[in-house]
């Protein structure tokens, strides 16, 4: 009885988490579908209102490493519902700032509690599964990547018709989310890391394992990088390529809805069949799929495309686990540095991509995409069936 109790609480804590989840990335993507309306109100410029929409992605991917770091002594579960008020609060009241600072201020700052929850509600998924745990790590990333498209599927419509005097009752759902963790017992849950110490040198970060740290972040960032620029400009690079506009947006929407698919599966055949050998698969697969797309025209390179971002996906839980694998001791840093760092710096990439194609051109820049991606792919092949103990 006892067991099935137990059972019980942890389905009851990942449902919280997985709820909190789909809430932080939710309110994450509130602002920068209405920034046009910001824009009205604040006489932004596209270079203001690309700074903000930016600046809410830096801030809440790039300290992912450094909150994981600080967290993996001990890891306190009532962080996660502190990091939904968080990011609620200042997402949901940017309606009433009348400066472009001050925005500015709000975003960044709203958006570090997605680099608080992130790394730590990963961690605790991870935790809390008492199978299948890569399953499991997949379905909280899948969620997060269904509230991306949920939140201007909502906000949307609703700032059409009441403006951005709507923005302070998207706390609401929220609200509702904080009682259902504090119900579940989430808050109640510390996790003490201390006794992975008995690991002894097995725990510390030396050159070995500095340098796989290294090369494992940059499987996530190039896959970030490509599908930013993809993303970023496909509508302009999909009708260079011959194909209507109206298909290429329905192509762009496509693309994002195939990520969470992708990373869900990646998940469920890595419990199956090995976190290793589903990265192999990715890699190659996405790197075939990748060169179809760059070098095929018309409407058949939606084909590839829409494969590319599947393969690529199936990598996101394979590519976590690898890295806490090797880094036991410092769960929650592995998960910021190849989950939250790669977004921020894909983004970076993403823009310098831009700034070339400004004098090589669109479709002859993204050709260049191949070479970081055969990068990846042989890095893939490089990582070892086991780590080094010492």
């Amino acid at each position: 009885m006892e067991n099935n109790n137990s059972i019980k609480s942890s389905g009851m804590i990942l449902l919280s988490i997985f709820l909190g989840h789909f809430l932080i990335d939710f309110y994450s993507n509130i602002v920068p579908p209405v920034l046009y309306l910001f824009s009205s109100k604040l006489s932004l410029t596209l270079a203001q209102q690309g700074m903000v929409s930016a600046l809410i992605i830096a801030s809440a991917s790039v300290f992912q490493p450094i909150v994981g770091y600080f967290t993996d002594k001990r890891t306190r579960a009532w962080l996660l519902l502190a990091s939904v008020l968080w990011i609620g609060l200042f997402m949901s009241f940017t309606n009433m700032i009348n400066n472009y600072y001050m925005l500015l201020a709000a975003v960044a700052l709203g958006g570090f509690g997605s680099s608080v929850y992130h790394p730590l509600g990963s961690a605790l998924t991870i935790k809390f599964s008492n199978r299948s745990k890569g399953t499991s790590l997949s379905t909280f990333l899948v969620i997060g990547g269904l509230a991306m498209p949920a939140a201007p599927a909502v906000v949307l419509p609703l700032t059409r018709k009441f403006g951005l005097n709507v923005f302070p009752y998207l706390l609401i759902p929220g609200i509702l989310a904080l009682i259902f963790m504090f119900f579940s017992g989430l808050h109640k849950i510390t996790v003490d890391q201390e006794a992975v110490k008995e690991q002894g040198e097995k725990s510390k970060l030396g050159i070995y394992k500095i340098k796989w740290l290294s090369l494992l972040v940059l499987i996530p960032t190039i896959r970030n990088l490509v599908f930013r620029s993809m993303i970023t400009f496909g509508i302009q690079y999909l009708t260079l390529k011959s194909v209507g506009l109206d298909l290429a947006g329905l192509a762009i929407t496509l693309f994002l809805l195939v990520d969470p698919i992708g990373t869900f599966f990646g998940g469920v055949l890595a419990d199956r069949y090995g976190y290793k050998n589903i990265l192999m698969i990715s890699g190659i697969s996405g790197g075939i799929a990748a060169a179809l797309t760059f070098w095929s025209e018309g409407p058949v390179t939606l084909i590839p495309w829409l494969i590319m971002s599947f393969a690529f996906c199936l990598s996101n839980t394979p590519t976590v686990f690898i890295t806490q694998s090797l880094i036991p001791r410092n769960t929650n840093l592995a998960t910021g540095l190849v989950f939250g760092l790669p977004m921020g710096l894909g983004g970076l990439g993403a823009a310098a991509f831009g700034k070339v194609a400004d004098s090589m051109g669109l479709v002859a820049t993204a050709r260049y995409l191949i070479v970081p991606v055969i990068i990846m792919i042989c890095i893939i092949f490089m990582i070892p069936k086991e780590w080094k103990t010492a």
